[in-house]
């Protein structure tokens, strides 16, 4: 099953708009998940890496969060200070890449990424900036491509691209950035990383975070209804639950809090 959207940078002001309430309503699912391990987060300093024209940023200002965004790309920039004029809200997305955040040292409680690490070209380096500019205890969150589920949305014609081999997916992305770019959105930077618990373990370890959550430890049982609740309830609790969830789930998502 293709689950292929466009690249979330390539959006013109229109498509970011009408895309506005899904991202206020996922700020504020995902400020209920860091309350959940931080305490109330309202008022805290809040940083998205590659937030492109700035939806989910604004979603947290709206909470009550001192947001900002990084971005790398200019026409992704100028929507973003389009949205911000027209809703008349002060949530500045600045140029910046994660591998170097330009914000000094313990500037922000909590830092996200959504659908980003995935495109990162040094994700040491990233994982580093991201430890370098949150305080002691800052939180941070990630959702990310998955190398468990074989259904993705990194490129189009491709199935069960998930399980392909690292070096495979690499070269089919170059490819279709230079001679089909349609594949993959348009995008300037197709993914070349895929998650698993290992691997964002790994990470999170060498840059200094201590426990780590994943997708099914951050959601709420309050989140759906009364089936929802006994399928998390089960997932939790039994590895081999776990594995066929995240076999099902095209992405995977984590947290972890910088020790210190």
């Amino acid at each position: 099953m293709e689950i292929f959207t466009k690249a979330t940078e390539t959006r013109s002001l229109d498509e970011v708009k009408e895309k506005l309430d899904e991202a206020r309503r996922y700020a504020s699912t995902l400020s209920a998940r860091f309350d959940a391990i931080q305490g109330d987060n309202k008022g805290r300093r809040l940083l998205e890496l590659g937030a492109a024209a700035g939806g989910l940023t604004i979603g947290f200002a709206e909470l009550g969060y001192s947001s900002v965004g990084v971005e790398p790309y200019p026409a992704a920039l100028a929507t973003a200070q389009k949205l911000s004029d027209s809703l008349n809200i002060a949530c500045p997305v600045v140029p910046g890449r994660a591998e170097a955040i330009p914000f000094p040292a313990s500037s922000f409680d909590i830092v996200i990424a959504n659908s980003v690490l995935e495109h990162v070209i040094d994700l040491d380096r990233c994982f580093e900036e991201v430890a370098r500019v949150l305080a002691p205890g800052g939180l941070f969150w990630f959702e990310t491509a998955s190398s468990m589920c074989p259904r993705q949305g990194e490129i189009r014609g491709f199935p069960f691209f998930g399980w392909y081999p690292h070096s495979m997916k690499l070269l089919i992305m170059k490819w279709a950035t230079s001679h089909c770019p349609i594949l993959v959105g348009h995008t300037l930077a197709p993914a070349i990383h895929w998650f698993n618990d290992r691997i964002a373990a790994r990470y999170f370890h060498n840059a200094g975070f201590a426990k780590v959550y994943d997708r099914w430890d951050l959601r709420k049982e309050s989140e759906g209804g009364k089936m929802h609740a006994f399928a998390l309830q089960i997932i939790k609790k039994n590895r081999t639950a776990k594995a066929l969830a995240n076999l099902i789930y095209p992405c995977c998502a984590y947290a972890a809090v910088k020790v210190g």
